[in-house]
C-alpha cells in the first residue's frame, strides 16, 4: 500500500515538473539590448570606442553612475541631447559629462568617449533598457 502511494505522489510530482518545464511563455518580458557589459578597462590616456549590440531592439538610456555615485539624467553637471520621435516621445541620444560622452548612434551602436585622466582612477557605469530588459555597461579608467 505504501509503495502504491509513493508511486502516485511520484507520478503527480513528475507530471507537475514536466508541465512547468514545458512552459516557455515569455509574454511580458522584453528583450534586453545585447551589448557586452564589460567592465572595460581604459588607460589613463582615454579612449574613443564604438560598442556593437548582438541584437537590434529600441533601447534608451536609463541610469548613470560616476565613481560609484548615481546621477540622475536631469543632473545639472550633465549635458543632454534629445530627439522627439514621430509619436511625440522625447528620448536622450547623447549624454556628456565632465570627462565622458555617451552617444546612441542607433539601436545597435553606442559611441563612448572617455577623456584623458590626469588624476586618480575613476569609473563610469550606465544602464540602458528596452522595457523591462536591462543591460548595465561599465568602464574603469586608470589614473596617472
Amino acid at each position: 500500500m505504501k509503495t502504491n502511494i509513493f508511486f502516485i505522489y511520484l507520478t503527480i510530482g513528475l507530471s507537475f515538473l514536466l508541465v512547468m518545464m514545458s512552459c516557455s511563455d515569455k509574454e511580458g518580458f522584453a528583450e534586453a539590448p545585447n551589448f557586452d557589459s564589460g567592465p572595460f578597462n581604459v588607460k589613463s590616456l582615454g579612449v574613443d570606442s564604438l560598442l556593437f549590440s548582438k541584437n537590434s531592439v529600441n533601447w534608451s538610456f536609463l541610469s548613470l553612475s560616476v565613481n560609484n555615485s548615481a546621477l540622475s539624467l536631469n543632473d545639472s553637471t550633465l549635458r543632454l541631447k534629445t530627439k522627439i520621435s514621430s509619436s511625440g516621445v522625447t528620448s536622450v541620444y547623447q549624454i556628456k559629462g565632465d570627462w565622458f560622452t555617451l552617444e546612441k548612434l542607433d539601436n545597435m551602436r553606442i559611441n563612448v568617449t572617455i577623456e584623458e585622466n590626469k588624476a586618480k582612477g575613476r569609473s563610469l557605469d550606465f544602464t540602458i533598457h528596452n522595457g523591462n530588459g536591462f543591460r548595465k555597461i561599465s568602464f574603469v579608467q586608470a589614473g596617472h
